[in-house]
């Protein structure tokens, strides 16, 4: 049978970073959404904060960039910033310019899911607003890595099971894809061309889509190594596999993990076991798949909150505890806001400090 992945004909020009993928040569184990004006931190100076960081074992953060004290606390202790920044997604962009609204195959703008709105990554000036707007960031924060957060087409995958829905079929984007493939859809609505395409040029276009989401993270890889060599670059990704859904990774939201590890220094899935009914060990299972396929670092970032019920305190320490097994070299527990709700921090102390943990001092990047 044919298979429904087209390799990308896109020519690219790797840097340095993505030929050689810099690692730290030790765990991480990251908090994010860090914040040290709030719970459990806000009543500590800067060295406490760091104090407190340390003895429940971490040796990063995604967050708590703004206060220079602050920095300069974290710097010292050899404790990694990250940051993550989401790239389309934001109803305030579809207040500001209705096209950065995706469009689905029956021509009608995405509908609004829950919290989630999306947008359309065809569009050029949204692009370039999302772009300067990262490159602006890590400068200003000075950041050790920025994650890539909704670099993807539209998908709700935290809905069980995700309403999977056909897009974006913006005039640009159609404009693209002809004059990348030179397939011309018939029809003379959008409706009418998407369903052609969906028919007669299925494979074609999903791989299109997939190049336009590695454009932008080759566009971003290379800045960073023009203008920040020594900020290493992540991305979060979805948690499933080519077999979940028909392969919506690729075919729905346009992840090709196997280009994304071409450009980028860190994978991140999004491995929130308890949201998706599995057990805490498909985390180890899907980091092992993964590692087997692309040749570098993967850092899941797993679940510490209590959705769509609450999570037995054993089941937060499984989740924690399967993120850190080999192959995985790095984990990033989601979230200090949750965590502080649940007042879980004794069972992240517990499992972050377990099964003889490297220092929390966070090793040199090694360049091989």
């Amino acid at each position: 049978a044919q298979s429904e992945v087209l390799e990308s004909d896109q020519v690219w020009e790797p840097k340095s970073k993505v030929e050689s993928p810099r690692v730290y040569t030790a765990e991480i184990r990251a908090l994010y959404g860090f914040d040290p004006s709030t719970p459990p931190f806000d009543r500590l100076n800067p060295e406490g904060v760091v104090e407190k960081l340390q003895d429940l074992g971490f040796n990063a953060v995604f967050g708590g960039s703004e206060s220079e004290e602050m920095r300069s606390a974290l710097k010292t202790a050899g404790i990694r910033r990250f940051g993550e920044y989401p790239v389309f997604v934001g109803k305030s962009y579809w207040d500001r310019d209705p096209s950065s609204r995706p469009i689905t195959s029956e021509g009608e703008p995405y509908p609004r899911q829950s919290w989630y709105a999306p947008l359309d990554p065809h569009q050029p000036w949204l692009q370039e607003v999302k772009r300067e707007a990262l490159l602006e960031r890590v400068k200003n924060e000075e950041l050790d890595g920025i994650w890539l957060d909704f670099i993807r087409f539209p998908v709700f995958w935290e809905e069980v099971p995700p309403k999977l829905i056909e897009t974006s079929f913006s005039p640009e984007a159609l404009t693209a894809f002809q004059e990348r493939t030179g397939i011309v859809p018939e029809g003379s609505s959008t409706r009418e061309m998407a369903d052609w395409i969906l028919a007669n040029a299925n494979r074609e276009w999903r791989r299109f889509r997939a190049d336009t989401i590695l454009g932008f993270v080759d566009r971003i890889a290379k800045d960073l190594e023009e203008q920040a060599p020594n900020t290493i670059l992540g991305a979060f990704v979805l948690p499933w596999s080519e077999d979940d859904y028909g392969n919506a990774i690729y075919r729905i939201a346009g992840q090709d993990l196997d280009g994304f590890a071409k450009r980028v220094d860190i994978l991140s899935p999004m491995l929130y076991s308890h949201q998706l009914g599995k057990n805490p060990s498909w985390i180890q299972q899907r980091v092992e798949e993964i590692s087997q396929r692309v040749q570098i670092p993967v850092y899941p970032i797993v679940q510490c909150f209590d959705q769509p019920t609450p999570m037995r305190e054993e089941e937060v320490e499984d989740a924690i505890r399967n993120g850190r097994l080999a192959p995985s070299q790095g984990v990033i527990l989601f979230s200090q806001r949750h965590l502080e709700t649940t007042q879980r921090w004794e069972n992240v102390r517990k499992t972050l400090r377990e099964v003889s943990p490297p220092s929390t001092d966070a090793a040199p990047l090694s360049t091989p």
